[in-house]
């Protein structure tokens, strides 16, 4: 992610632009969101983790079978969405507390969207649509044709 950020922003004329458009930061400085991720382990995803295990565990569910990882999809990946959904809808409402660090308080949605309002500085920088369509060509997964 890294590289595709610089790369991105190869082209910029401001003091984020190139290699400065991304950061390596000790571990020290992810302790919020891996407590955030502890936090959602423990509290919803350990339920869905043990199910899918308990299915292999009796048989129920055979991985490494396209038959049962399609039928598990076609059954469940309209709630794990659902869930999905509420997480993002959560994490990106939830305030951010000062701190004494570098931290601007805030809600997620308002910091990205509305910078100026929490006196943040807005960053967006415009990306050209060659380049985007040069990672996507790269990176993207190729969809199987032979599935409906």
């Amino acid at each position: 992610m890294a590289v595709i950020q610089c790369f991105l922003r190869s082209q910029g004329e401001d003091d984020l632009a190139e290699g400065n458009a991304h950061q390596y930061v000790p571990s020290t400085g992810n302790q919020r969101i891996e407590a955030w991720w502890s936090y959602l382990r423990r509290g919803r995803y350990t339920w869905w983790i043990n199910f899918f295990k308990d299915m292999v565990s009796r048989g129920t569910l055979l991985l490494g079978s396209k038959v049962h990882e399609e039928c598990a999809w076609f059954c469940f990946a309209e709630v794990i969405q659902h869930e999905l959904d509420f997480v993002r809808i959560y994490w990106n409402t939830h305030y951010i507390r000062e701190s004494r660090h570098d931290t601007i308080p805030g809600r997620p949605d308002k910091l990205l969207f509305l910078p100026e309002l929490c006196t943040a500085v807005n960053h967006l920088q415009p990306v050209d649509d060659v380049k985007v369509e040069e990672l996507q060509n790269r990176y993207s997964i190729p969809v199987d044709s032979t599935k409906k």
